[in-house]
């Protein structure tokens, strides 16, 4: 399942398309920013002016809205199986078929781009002012550097070493020690905006950027995947990445659609 700027379509096995219809709605509010299937194979997405969606095997959408004028940017599940949604600053859950505002998490700490699970019993919400870590009813911000550079943040990720990634507008980081540093390990750094990071069943690290896709064994080997050698634009979108149950990776960027076959 895609999401796009017009709303979604199908992928099917023989590489054929369809495209599911929204409500009618200007063009920029159909934009699908997020979505991920839930512990009973539901998908969730969420659109930008249309709100929270879920997609039925018969290709039907059930809506869900929080209301006009309310930009709907993030949903995902976490590890006690609540569902999270993200609308402007404000963070909200699901009870029922309800909204339910998470108001620890208070308006104005944060425009919310992304919300991640960080492995255990809490969630990280990623945005415009940093990567605010919420558990026990509490909502702290995970400092940063002095210079700000790392609080515009679009990617999390914690790997199979239990390394803790950030993809920011000013590069790749880490989690150490309870707080943001920039990533210069190896030799390896990333200065470019970097839109999603995701690791594959080979453990291999891929990280989404505005001049293409890095490969990365988390050691010293790194390729750079971009319009010269595959990859069908340069810029990626944010939380276009992922990896499928054949190992495939499947990335979005400006121009459309790659996968990427091991």
């Amino acid at each position: 399942v895609l999401g796009h700027n017009r709303g979604l379509s199908i992928l099917n096995p023989d590489y054929t398309f369809k495209t599911l219809d929204f409500p009618a709605a200007n063009q920029s509010n159909k934009r699908v920013l997020e979505m991920m299937k839930d512990n009973e194979g539901n998908i969730w997405f969420v659109s930008i002016g249309l709100g929270l969606g879920r997609l039925l095997p018969d290709g039907s959408i059930t809506w869900y809205n929080l209301g006009k004028n309310t930009a709907t940017t993030a949903v995902m599940q976490d590890k006690n199986g609540r569902i999270w949604i993200g609308a402007d600053a404000k963070l909200f859950y699901l009870e029922g078929n309800k909204f339910v505002e998470y108001k620890v998490f208070k308006e104005g700490y944060n425009s919310i781009r992304r919300i991640f699970s960080d492995g255990k019993n809490g969630i990280y919400v990623a945005g415009f002012n940093g990567l605010w870590h919420i558990h026990d009813d509490k909502a702290k911000k995970t400092p940063s550097p002095p210079d700000k550079k790392a609080d515009n943040v679009y990617a999390y990720l914690k790997d199979k070493k239990g390394i803790e990634y950030i993809g920011t507008i000013h590069g790749l980081y880490t989690i150490e020690n309870k707080q943001i540093i920039k990533f210069k390990k190896k030799g390896i750094e990333i200065n470019n905006p970097v839109f999603f990071i995701i690791q594959d069943k080979a453990g291999m690290l891929w990280i989404g950027s505005d001049k293409g896709v890095y490969k990365w064994d988390g050691e010293s080997k790194i390729e750079i995947y971009n319009t010269n050698n595959g990859l069908v634009g340069w810029e990626t979108n944010r939380g276009a990445g992922m990896c499928d149950s054949k190992g495939r990776v499947w990335i979005g960027t400006d121009r459309g659609l790659s996968c990427f076959e091991p």
